[in-house]
């Protein structure tokens, strides 16, 4: 998986959540996994397994498609974030 399409899967999950006005508690608890974990996955700092996607993705009540609709299109690259080296 290429990094910007990481980019764009924290970006969409945190950009549904705030949309819908859900905490990242309330995402947590109905996808079965830790309120940092979302966090971390939202700011970048981890990358979800595939099941744990799914499970965010369903906890914000979004069509699995819909989630993915545009994410090969270079027209719509989501936010530029630039990371430097430690």
């Amino acid at each position: 998986m290429e990094d910007n399409t990481i980019f764009k899967i924290s970006y969409k999950i945190k950009e549904i959540r705030k949309e819908k006005g859900i905490t990242i508690q309330e995402v947590a608890d109905k996808a079965g996994v830790s309120k940092g974990l979302i966090s971390q996955i939202e700011n970048n700092r981890t990358i979800p397994s595939l099941l744990v996607l799914i499970n965010i993705i369903n906890a914000l009540d979004v069509d699995l498609n819909e989630f993915f609709k545009d994410f090969n299109s270079d027209l719509d690259a989501g936010p530029v974030v630039v990371r430097k080296k430690r």
